[in-house]
């Protein structure tokens, strides 16, 4: 059910950027939920879809809604963030939306965040919640849901232990893009990761509404031991890249409280040590005249 009560904001185009890759019908769910957004909730919605070059009838699916896509390719890309990146340049919005083919769209609330970013013009970002589920053999799982609103910020983002906060979740002002940029190729698992750090390191607020925006799904292969090594090593070269490398022991606690400790205690000990980090992070800040140390990981 849409939130938004209000009277449409007027002239503000939003794009959605959906890449893709042989997941035809994925896609095609997807695209009928987004297409639904547009005429029934938000006119100005602009949509466009990147194909890395599918051979399983993506090509025909997008045809089929063709005249509701701002821009389409299908050609090869270089993964995810690549097509993302790509689609960037043919974007003519100033509020930009990652929008994944696999996740449940929840339609309503694309006026919301307009109308939230309108009120608020120092506000570089706003996201709604998403409530995350499993594929596994037995089936699809509800796993965890992001838990909080209100500003997001390095401590927060540092002691959030179950859900992070989804790309898919935010709407960013493209003049974030214009001036840093998109996703980091770089990061073949963990740009979406650098992204938030990126949208922190501006010190621009990025508010979360308590809204449920979509419905993610991971397959459990997603989340294997080789996968989650490699993330836990760019999240220390990207911590250190936008110098917050004195949240690295806060990340290694997070695990360990987990295992070691009830979640009461557990609790109780992170928002101990996340109020420590404030003051300490404050501290720093006036020290440094707010110009944070940084220092690149080697890769």
């Amino acid at each position: 059910m849409p939130v938004f009560l209000g009277n449409l904001p007027q002239n503000v185009i939003v794009t959605f950027i959906i890449p893709t890759f042989n997941r035809a019908e994925k896609l095609k769910r997807v695209l009928e939920q987004v297409i639904q957004e547009k005429h029934k909730y938000y006119p100005q919605l602009e949509i466009i879809v990147m194909d890395g070059g599918s051979s399983d009838g993506t090509v025909n699916i997008i045809r089929s809604f063709a005249k509701d896509i701002a821009y389409w390719q299908s050609q090869p890309d270089k993964g995810l963030y690549d097509a993302f990146n790509q689609g960037l340049k043919h974007a003519t919005g100033s509020i930009i939306r990652f929008v994944a083919d696999d996740d449940v769209f929840l339609n309503g609330h694309t006026a919301t965040f307009v109308a939230y970013l309108q009120a608020h013009p120092d506000t570089i970002a706003v996201a709604g919640s998403d409530e995350q589920y499993m594929r596994t053999s037995q089936g699809i799982c509800f796993s965890g849901q992001t838990s909080f609103t209100g500003r997001l910020t390095m401590n927060r983002f540092a002691f959030m232990t179950n859900v992070w906060v989804t790309n898919e979740c935010l709407f960013i002002r493209r003049e974030f893009f214009d001036i840093e940029g998109g996703y980091d190729t770089s990061y073949p698992i963990s740009a979406d990761t650098d992204l938030k750090f990126r949208l922190l390191a501006t010190e621009k607020p990025v508010i979360i509404l308590p809204i449920t925006i979509l419905h993610k799904i991971y397959d459990q292969e997603s989340l294997s031991i080789k996968t989650r090594n490699q993330c836990a090593k760019d999240v220390l070269q990207i911590l250190c890249k936008y110098g917050y490398w004195y949240y690295i022991p806060i990340f290694i606690l997070n695990i360990g409280f987990a295992i070691i400790f009830p979640e009461p205690k557990a609790k109780m000990l992170r928002r101990t040590i996340r109020l420590l980090m404030e003051r300490a992070d404050y501290y720093l800040t006036v020290l440094t005249n707010g110009k944070r140390l940084r220092y690149t990981m080697p890769k």
